[in-house]
């Protein structure tokens, strides 16, 4: 008899925590929707530049707690489905029954324990809030030092403590242009790097130089990392100026 593990309970939790994370989407699509709509109001409303009203502005600073929240609520999200992705690649396979329990409480203890550390005001739903506002502000003006000095600074503080891994592809030794976070330890390479190393080096683990983590890569234990890619265009940009 198999003692291959049925994962189809999983599956299911699974499932609906997509749902979920549908849900938490739908929220943070409507935050920014309403928030839009309470700035342009008091746009049209005053003769004063939003600039002068809009900070203070209780009904706006809820708002942006409930983007917080919401932005919590996706982290936490993410490291549940990252947990049972490490939980299916160490309990599937070998035909043999692990404590698969404890392998995903302790893979998600030590994500949840990562993301303590994160800034929940980089979250790139927050961000766009924070840009369609200032849109608003100012129309017909690119962003402001103040906004784009306020993203650069987080993202300088992620490449003090990562050096070039930030942008550089560990793999292609060169600037990504898309890329891709791994679920397990959090490190990236291109989105190029990925599909020749599951195309032509099947079996690799994470090329990321001194990494601990030992699982094989595949597709579905990378994802997209918008807010790096957005970071490493706006840096492209900066850069075409100052030339």
């Amino acid at each position: 008899m198999s003692n291959r593990v049925d994962f189809t309970p999983v599956n299911a939790s699974v499932e609906y925590l997509k749902k979920v994370k549908n849900y938490v989407d739908t929220g943070m699509e409507t935050v920014i929707d309403v928030s839009q709509d309470l700035v342009e109001g008091m746009h049209d409303v005053t003769s004063l530049s939003i600039s002068d009203g809009y900070g203070n502005n209780q009904n706006v600073d809820e708002l942006k707690d409930v983007m917080l929240q919401y932005a919590n609520m996706d982290n936490k999200l993410d490291a549940v489905f990252a947990a049972v992705d490490v939980t299916r690649i160490q309990g599937s396979g070998k035909g043999e029954c692990k404590d698969l329990i404890k392998i995903f409480d302790e893979k998600l203890e030590e994500l949840l324990e990562r993301n303590k550390g994160t800034d929940l005001k980089q979250h790139e739903k927050f961000t766009e809030m924070e840009e369609k506002i200032w849109e608003i502000e100012h129309p017909g003006e690119n962003p402001s030092q103040q906004l784009i000095s306020t993203r650069v600074i987080a993202d300088d503080d992620l490449i003090l403590t990562q050096q070039e891994v930030s942008t550089k592809c560990p793999y292609l030794g060169r600037d990504m242009t898309h890329p891709m976070k791994n679920k397990i330890c959090g490190h990236h390479i291109d989105k190029e790097a990925l599909d020749a190393l599951l195309r032509v080096r099947k079996g690799s683990k994470c090329p990321f130089g001194g990494c601990g983590n030992t699982e094989l890569i595949q597709q579905d234990t990378y994802h997209e990392d918008k807010e790096l890619k957005k970071f490493i265009d706006r840096k492209k940009r900066a850069a075409g100026k100052r030339k």
